[in-house]
């Protein structure tokens, strides 16, 4: 079973525009290509695409720590191998801002 989505702002909600970010300390190095903008809630216009946004699956059932019988899950993500994020400051905000890592995943932060 394959499952697709995405998470999308309502359509009768009128879409919030980025803020700035005053980094009047570090505008040499901050802002050198741009103004920042805040990454608290991004929306594309367009699309009403959410970004940020980490979804899960799990059992259905009133139980919140249930887990996943292991014959359910493909045998490829039972013990998967891990695997290295990489975390950026381009204009001295981390990218990505979210992800998700299973136990057993390296991160690193590298600085530009």
């Amino acid at each position: 079973m394959t499952v697709r989505g995405r998470v999308a702002w309502p359509k009768d909600s009128p879409v919030p525009r980025p803020k700035g970010i005053d980094v009047s300390t570090d505008q040499d190095v901050c802002c050198k290509d741009g103004p920042l903008l805040s990454s608290e809630r991004l929306i594309d216009p367009k699309s009403r695409g959410v970004a940020n946004v980490v979804v899960w699956l799990r059992p259905d059932t009133d139980d919140r720590k249930a887990t996943f019988p292991t014959d359910r899950i493909h045998p490829d993500w039972r013990k998967p191998k891990p695997v290295t994020h990489v975390v950026t400051m381009p204009k001295c905000q981390f990218s990505p801002r979210v992800f998700a890592a299973r136990a057993g995943d390296r991160l690193a932060f590298v600085h530009e």
